[in-house]
């Protein structure tokens, strides 16, 4: 079973710049948004760019991010708009 976090709470530190709070990011979230993505195409390799994409966009422009009430949806919606573009 997943670990529960303070999503709001990781979020606002990884936008500080905390490598760890990525990575939490990272591990909590790379499973369900794959699973997601598989709902809107089934080309895996296409959605593992984008997800590669995303938390690589993520990562490089983390200072200039807003704060969010729900990351969860956040990333839903940012990979739901990467993956339209290139389909």
């Amino acid at each position: 079973m997943k670990k529960t976090i303070n999503e709001v709470e990781i979020w606002d530190q990884f936008r500080g710049g905390d490598q760890q709070a990525f990575n939490t990011l990272y591990q909590h979230f790379i499973q369900p948004l794959f699973s997601y993505s598989m709902g809107i195409t089934n080309d895996r390799d296409l959605i593992k760019d984008c997800l590669h994409d995303l938390f690589v966009e993520l990562w490089k422009n983390h200072a200039s991010l807003g704060p969010t009430t729900s990351v969860k949806y956040y990333l839903m919606a940012s990979i739901k708009r990467k993956l339209i573009r290139q389909l």
